[in-house]
C-alpha cells in the first residue's frame, strides 16, 4: 500500500498549513512564541521558516545551536519503562 507522501523540500504552503493546525492556549516551546501569535499575520513566520527549513533539508543537518530545545514525546499509556 503506497502512502501519498512526499519526501521533496517542504514548500511555503506545507508551513503554512502547520502552522494553521497548530494548537491554541498550548504551553509554549523553546521558542516561546505562542501559537497564536504565529497565527495573527501568518505570511511573516511563513517567510521566515522557508529558508530555514530549506536549509535543513539541503544540508540534512539541523543547525548545531537549534539542537536543544525539541520536544521527546513521551507515552501516556501502557509501560513506561519501554
Amino acid at each position: 500500500m503506497n502512502l501519498p507522501i512526499t519526501c521533496d523540500k517542504p514548500t511555503k504552503e506545507e508551513i503554512r498549513r502547520a502552522i494553521k493546525y497548530l494548537n491554541n492556549n498550548k504551553a509554549t516551546g523553546p521558542d516561546d512564541i505562542p501559537a497564536e501569535a504565529l497565527k495573527t499575520d501568518i505570511d511573516t513566520p511563513v517567510e521566515l521558516l522557508y529558508p530555514f527549513f530549506t536549509e535543513i533539508w539541503e544540508k540534512k543537518e539541523v543547525p548545531s545551536d537549534r539542537r536543544d530545545g525539541y520536544l521527546i514525546k513521551l507515552p501516556k499509556k501502557g509501560d513506561l519503562s519501554n
